[in-house]
């Protein structure tokens, strides 16, 4: 097994999402049973955080893994804690509905996916918005090179 060293981060991440795909695929839809392997991917996941509070990445691997084996109630916070990081991730917002869903909670449910298309919609608007601002720039001051 790598060192668990803040300098190999990044193999650390790839072990860990490798060692889940392993387990049962990146299909969302399977299942996952604990095994010896998804023990070591949900160790290095949770030391990546606690050396880097600030990693997105392992936050998402943790909480879709937890997520996969059923545990929703702990895959939440690493959910709610991606969009305390990056606001921006507003694909949180959708996994956060599916969890509270899975729990029971409908309520924040509901809300969870209201973010969700609220920043969706906002996403597409500013595309369209983008590249029709692109098309004029064309078209008004020629090729831009």
């Amino acid at each position: 097994m790598l060192d668990q060293d803040p300098e190999h981060a990044e193999a650390q991440q790839a072990l860990a999402d490798l060692l889940i795909d392993r387990a049962g695929g990146p299909e969302a839809g399977v299942q996952l049973e604990m095994t010896p392997e998804l023990t070591q991917a949900e160790s290095l996941l949770e030391y990546l955080i606690v050396v880097e509070p600030v990693t997105i990445a392992a936050r998402w691997s943790l909480g879709r893994l937890l997520a996969r084996q059923g545990r929703y109630a702990e895959a939440i916070p690493h959910f709610e804690e991606i969009l305390k990081i990056a606001p921006d991730e507003y694909r949180a917002h959708l996994f956060l509905g599916g969890l509270f869903r899975h729990t029971g909670d409908s309520e924040a449910a509901a809300e969870a996916f209201r973010r969700y298309a609220r920043q969706e919609q906002a996403r597409r608007l500013q595309a369209t918005a983008r590249k029709e601002s692109e098309e004029l720039a064309k078209k008004i001051f020629g090729s831009i090179q």
